[in-house]
């Protein structure tokens, strides 16, 4: 809440919030993420990670929010590099792998889907007395 609040701050009455963050919280992802990439796992919050909580967190706001939902289908980046060559070999051969397999999967997976969806987009607009381009 913090976070949007600091946001929400910086934007005028009708401006447009645009929030692009990765879905860790779908199982499938939650899974990649713990096996490959846990380096990149630990610095994310997975609480907010929730459409259900960015939509009231942005009308405790006052936002009118346009779209909150998980955005497009299954896909993967980055693998964790720590350890020895050996592991971090054998966990990038098996990242390219799945990968390969989740592209030629992707096709039958329901896209925007909690389990499946990379990412999670919201879009609101602030409200309040709307100023003209040039007002203070």
């Amino acid at each position: 809440m913090e976070v949007f609040a600091a946001h929400d701050r910086c934007h005028r009455a009708g401006g447009l919030f645009v929030i692009v963050l990765p879905n860790f919280r779908g199982t499938v992802q939650l899974a990649y993420h713990r096996f490959f990439d846990q380096s990149n796992l630990k610095y994310h919050n997975l609480a907010i990670m929730d459409p259900g909580k960015l939509k009231k967190c942005g009308e405790a706001l006052g936002h009118e929010i346009v779209s909150c939902q998980y955005m497009r289908r299954l896909r993967f980046w980055g693998f964790d590099r720590a350890g020895n060559k050996l592991r971090v070999a054998a966990r990038a051969f098996a990242a390219i792998c799945i990968r390969i397999y989740v592209i030629l999967l992707s096709t039958l997976l329901p896209k925007d889907h909690i389990a499946f969806a990379p990412y999670i987009v919201y879009i609101a607009r602030k409200l309040g007395a709307e100023r003209k381009w040039g007002q203070a």
